[in-house]
């Protein structure tokens, strides 16, 4: 047998055996794990760089689709906005519906106004006292009926003994121009059992306000009508009823008090108030889409415009549909 030392290159023989040759272990193993190791490191490396460039692309592809987008709504605000300022279309007062032109397209536009609508109404005032009655902001024609306190009737004679004489009625008025005169106080009856006077004659403006015997009398009426130039709140007084006089005694009949004094306050409608008015149009510049609201509106006195335009990547037909579809909004205010 020999035995080869390999470092060496000896070769030596040993009686008896049979002959080998014995070698290294080789490094080919560890080559292999080596290479599968770097073959799954670039194989992450390359997926990550896959993906990277999907969500790029995607990313390249929603931008692209909101340029689109903003384009159509850009496009149609400036459009309402041309017509509005150069072409004064969008009239406060417009028909509920009308056409304008975009770029050569005619468009439907649809307008709604909003209006405050002013009811009439009343207020009465029957019970005497003083009060403070607020007009309404608006109203057509305002009527206000005045009536003074009535004087008292004068009380009955038993025979002997006179009856007492009534009292006067107060006076009721509207802003302290509009006044009823109150009606003057009856005379009692004498103790030769003749009746009691008559209520004296209330006066207001020519408007007579009789009076009737010992029953009391009414007080003076007056009317007035109103269109404007009422103060923001109005003092309002009625008048009280004069008392009757006291009786003779025995059968006699004291007399009746004086009717009391009144303010009628009643006004019809008033004209509508313009709030607001607002169009919208839908337009598909390009083939896309764009839906447009622009809004006129009264605050503090002031018009305030505001346009604000919904714009697609898509067809009208396509935006409830195509998974693809995102919208972008533009406003301008002026």
């Amino acid at each position: 047998m020999k035995i080869q030392n390999n470092r060496k290159g000896e070769t030596k023989s040993i009686a008896g055996f049979t002959p080998y040759h014995f070698f290294s272990k080789s490094g080919k193993g560890f080559t292999l794990l080596l290479a599968a190791l770097v073959s799954s490191i670039v194989l992450a490396i390359g997926a990550a760089i896959y993906g990277i460039a999907i969500k790029e692309l995607n990313l390249s592809s929603i931008g692209r689709d909101s340029q689109f987008a903003f384009y159509a709504a850009d496009t149609a605000a400036e459009c309402t906005l041309y017509n509005d300022i150069n072409k004064q279309l969008f009239a406060t007062n417009s028909p509920a519906t009308f056409q304008v032109s975009c770029d050569g397209t005619v468009l439907n536009v649809s307008a709604v106004q909003n209006q405050s609508i002013v009811s009439g109404g009343s207020a009465n005032y029957t019970v005497p006292g003083t009060f403070t009655f607020t007009p309404p902001a608006q109203y057509g024609t305002m009527t206000v009926t005045v009536n003074g306190g009535g004087g008292g009737g004068g009380g009955g004679s038993n025979g002997s003994t006179n009856g007492g004489n009534g009292s006067s009625g107060g006076s009721s008025s509207f802003d302290g121009t509009v006044i009823g005169n109150a009606g003057g106080a009856a005379g009692g009856g004498n103790k030769n059992g003749t009746t009691g006077a008559n209520g004296s004659t209330g006066g207001g403006n020519g408007v007579t306000g009789g009076g009737n015997g010992g029953l009391g009398g009414n007080g003076g009426q007056v009317t007035a009508t109103y269109t404007s130039g009422l103060s923001a709140t109005v003092t309002v007084v009625v008048g009280v009823g004069g008392g009757g006089g006291n009786s003779g005694g025995g059968a006699a009949q004291p007399g009746n008090g004086g009717s009391t004094g009144s303010v009628l306050i009643s006004w019809t409608g008033g004209t509508p108030t313009w709030n607001s008015t607002v169009f919208s149009f839908q337009s598909e510049p390009n083939g896309i889409c764009a839906i447009t609201r622009f809004s006129k509106t009264l605050v503090s006195g002031s018009l305030r415009n505001l346009i604000h335009s919904d714009g697609s990547n898509v067809p009208c037909a396509a935006t409830t549909t195509s998974p693809r579809a995102l919208q972008r909004s533009v406003e301008l205010s002026y």
